[in-house]
């Protein structure tokens, strides 16, 4: 199949990303910085097809030769720009309670999604960072891209977890940061066989934040916060089988959505 590059999207520690030509169009086409990194490349196509169908998720739409991905192309490209996309001309009647907080609970139902299937996203240690892992649709939705760092949590049949560890180095705070992911040994130098591992409620912790974010500084800005300071708190609980899940998360947002009457165009219902 010819493929002609129109443009260089993005790039991260594990894959290029360039705008090409392909048969009927314009798709990203994505492939691996370097042979070392092509196992987390291959992991990220792998995540992928486990997640799918689903519309919290971008669609694979095919591979060639084991080495290159074409994905759907949006061009609103990444969360990370969501306030720079909505200050332009074109998109400011889209900058609405309605929206953001319709994206925000994407973001919620891609981590329920992923928590579904065992997954855990790892790569996303600040704010910016995490937001450029999902892109905006051309519908105003929020889906999940970037999975390359997705670590799997394992159930076994006898009731126990196979937990994870996001990377090898000792983490030293923010707060992205759940406090299960800090060395809990003091002074002592880190090891990371002593390292315990964590599961999901990582995600949990993360979700006040990544909230705050996508809800920028909409005229309901703060009404919104106010009415999610509860569960916020409880995302945000040291100990983490006391916070909720993630489909709990969802629900309780979607309840405060119709109380508030929200809406996003393209959407019908929660």
């Amino acid at each position: 199949v010819g493929v002609r590059v129109h443009r260089y999207l993005s790039s991260g520690a594990v894959k290029h990303v360039f705008l090409a030509s392909i048969v009927h169009g314009a798709l990203p086409v994505a492939y691996a910085v370097s042979a070392e990194h092509r196992d987390d490349f291959r992991h990220h196509v792998d995540v992928l097809r486990a997640l799918a169908p689903s519309s919290s998720v971008v669609q694979l739409l095919g591979e060639c030769q084991d080495q290159h991905v074409v994905t759907q192309y949006w061009k609103l490209g990444h969360a990370a720009g969501l306030d720079a996309t909505l200050a332009r001309r074109e998109y400011a009647a889209f900058d609405t309670a309605g929206v953001r907080y319709g994206l925000a609970m994407d973001y919620v139902a891609a981590l329920l999604t992923m928590h579904e299937h065992g997954y855990v996203m790892c790569d996303g240690n600040d704010i910016a960072k995490l937001l450029s892992q999902f892109l905006i649709t051309d519908d105003w939705r929020l889906v999940a891209n970037d999975l390359d760092a997705a670590a799997e949590v394992v159930s076994h049949a006898n009731g126990t977890r196979r937990l994870i560890k996001c990377g090898y180095r000792r983490l030293h705070g923010g707060d992205l940061i759940a406090p299960e992911q800090m060395w809990p040994f003091g002074d002592e130098p880190f090891d990371d066989s002593r390292m315990p591992g964590y599961d999901e409620k990582i995600d949990i912790w993360r979700i006040p934040p990544m909230v705050r974010a996508l809800l920028g500084t909409t005229a309901d800005h703060g009404a919104l916060l106010s009415q999610l300071a509860n569960m916020f708190a409880r995302c945000r609980h040291r100990v983490p089988r006391m916070r909720p899940s993630a489909s709990e998360v969802w629900e309780e947002m979607c309840a405060l959505k119709r109380s508030l009457n929200l809406s996003r165009p393209f959407e019908a219902g929660c």
